[in-house]
């Protein structure tokens, strides 16, 4: 979807400004809000685009001691997840990212790098999908749409983080089906809005940065996002990123960081980038080819799975790392990507997920915040 830009000048300044000037301003907002489509996801060139992500949130310790009270004693308690969150009171939970991505191909691979060395990689292709954990290779059947709740997410999912990188957050936008309305001032500086109705209220996103005529470019400070309900609350967060600047391999501005806070001002989470570079076709399809069950994955190095769940050949297989027989047959259900997979393994994958990624968007969505509230 591509959203359009109404970028202009303020009327004080209209006059000290070219007709020039006034063109190429119009044309940064517009291909910063696409970047997405236009540039990293055209297909035209593949990427391979790496950064961090530091989880910042965490609970009071009286809400971590109304957890721990309510789920003692039982160990199948879902709010057990959350006493995960426990250590970050004295560190941040630290994720590394390497995303490479061909039009809406991919494959994610995060590595947690604040205590243990938990892995998990999502591989997305036109022909096939799966999921590699240190112990584990789950192969979805060839043409089967991935779901959230399935083997990998969508690709969106998968560059939302990122993209604060490219965007500052404007990206939201383009994802909302909003237009984006801008007023550049004398001084360089600009700021932009955009408003959408949803089903219960309204969405809105306020913006702030800088144009450099003579660089051609711009920066994008911060961006407000906020959804005000029907029954007057509101809720959102704050974007704010820095350190614009050119990065090899790219053709426009990439932020080094950028800090995610709610709207209370606590700070959530922050996306540090590393390094994005292009790639060719025969790299991006080494790097998402299946791992051989006993040897050499194309990014993670040597593999030995315990487990493997095939479902290429119509119904689910679990095969042993060593080569022994089938363990496991079961019918396939209608959609190989939302199965429901032996218990033991399902807890497996999640252990160290929870950890991360998914443990977040669990309290995201049992504390309505992030996503539910932008």
């Amino acid at each position: 979807m591509i959203v359009g830009v109404m970028f202009g000048a303020s009327s004080g300044v209209a006059a000290g400004q070219t007709e020039d000037e006034r063109a190429r301003f119009q044309a940064w907002p517009d291909g910063t809000i696409n970047i997405d489509r236009e540039v990293l996801r055209s297909g035209s060139t593949a990427y391979k685009v790496e950064y961090d992500i530091e989880f910042l949130y965490t609970l009071s310790e009286a809400e971590f001691a109304a957890i721990r009270k309510r789920v003692e004693g039982k160990p199948e308690h879902p709010d057990r997840a959350l006493l995960a969150l426990e250590p970050r009171r004295t560190r941040p939970d630290v994720d590394q990212f390497v995303l490479w991505l061909k039009g809406d191909e991919f494959r994610r691979s995060v590595t947690r790098v604040s205590g243990g060395d938990s892995a998990l990689d999502d591989v997305q292709t036109g022909a096939l999908a799966w999921r590699m954990t240190p112990e584990a290779l789950t192969l979805a059947r060839r043409g089967d749409q991935i779901t959230r709740s399935g083997i990998a997410r969508f690709v969106d999912s998968n560059l939302d983080d990122a993209l604060v990188l490219f965007t500052g957050g404007l990206h939201r936008a383009v994802w909302s089906g909003a237009p984006v309305h801008g007023i550049l001032a004398a001084d360089g500086t600009w700021r932009a809005e955009a408003d959408k109705a949803i089903n219960d209220g309204q969405w809105r996103l306020r913006a702030t940065g800088r144009w450099d005529a003579a660089a051609d470019s711009g920066e994008v400070w911060r961006v407000e996002l906020s959804t005000t309900r029907a029954d007057g609350t509101v809720s959102g967060l704050v974007i704010a990123t820095s350190g614009w600047s050119m990065a090899p391999g790219f053709p426009r501005p990439v932020a080094r960081e950028s800090l995610t806070k709610r709207q209370n001002g606590v700070p959530d989470r922050r996306v540090v980038f590393r390094s994005i570079a292009t790639i060719d076709d025969h790299e991006f399809r080494r790097v998402t080819r299946v791992p051989p069950l006993a040897g050499s994955d194309e990014h993670r190095g040597p593999v030995t799975f315990r487990e493997v769940y095939d479902h290429t050949e119509g119904e689910i297989r679990v095969v042993g790392a060593e080569g022994e027989e089938d363990i496991m047959r079961r019918p396939l259900p209608e959609s190989a990507a939302v199965m429901e997979v032996d218990k033991r393994e399902r807890l497996r994958i999640a252990g160290w997920v929870l950890g991360g990624l998914v443990l977040t968007c669990l309290v995201w969505f049992r504390l309505r915040i992030r996503r539910r509230h932008s």
